[in-house]
């Protein structure tokens, strides 16, 4: 390749060599991730260098929950200060026990993010990075 033309793309292509064993277990672990070589190489890249997270797909999982979570409390709490606003709810009627599980469960839900954000951080640690 013309050392012009590598100068102008913004891509890098990394090859490494595996035996067989490491290539079957290789094989395994993307199977298991549900994704390929090339996007799991790029993640645990983008980590190990701090251009992280980068998340795996058990991870988006926890952070679909969890938007679709945040969502239903949004929409819960969007209809109690719409109906205070209207009059139909006065601040005597005000469940605080109520309010108290909201906040609950927000505060739950930050420490979920927040762990799977650091699990992705530390995900390679050990391996130098």
């Amino acid at each position: 390749m013309d050392e012009n033309a590598e100068a102008e793309t913004p891509w890098r292509f990394v090859k490494t060599r595996l035996s067989q064993d490491e290539y079957q277990g290789f094989m395994l672990v993307l199977a298991k991730l549900e994704t390929n070589g090339a996007r799991f190489l790029r993640k645990v890249i983008r980590e190990a260098i701090g251009q992280g997270p980068d998340l795996l797909i058990n991870d988006l999982q926890a952070f679909r929950e969890t938007t679709f979570q945040v969502g239903a409390i949004g929409r819960n709490l969007n209809q109690l200060v719409r109906a205070f606003h209207s009059g139909q709810l006065n601040g005597g009627q005000v469940d605080i026990a109520l309010l108290e599980s909201v906040r609950d469960q927000i505060v739950k839900l930050e420490k979920e993010l927040l762990e799977v954000v650091m699990r992705s951080r530390q995900r390679w640690v050990n391996y130098g990075g």
